[in-house]
């Protein structure tokens, strides 16, 4: 099974331009260049949504600071040491 697929985009001829100057620039063809900039697109949009996930949930939690931050951690693990059963 092919792990690739072609497509066909359509992008201003001056970004065109600049394109083809990173491909002799890094020696890297024109398909390698688009899937690095897609890939890291991906993953910038996922990293804003959960951070603006998290956002909202340390706003619903009137975590403000890095200082409640550390607070909410300390709780969590004096929390989790407590409910720890004894080791043998």
């Amino acid at each position: 099974m092919k792990n690739t697929q072609t497509i066909s985009v359509t992008i201003p001829t001056e970004l065109a331009r600049s394109l083809k100057q990173l491909q002799k620039h890094k020696t890297k063809n024109c398909s390698a260049i688009v899937t690095e900039a897609v890939r890291e697109y991906v993953l910038r949009e996922e990293y804003e949504e959960l951070a603006a996930f998290g956002g909202k949930k340390a706003k619903a939690a009137s975590i403000m600071t890095k200082e409640d931050i550390n607070k909410a951690v300390h709780r969590v693990k004096r929390s989790a040491k407590q409910t720890r059963p004894e080791s043998i």
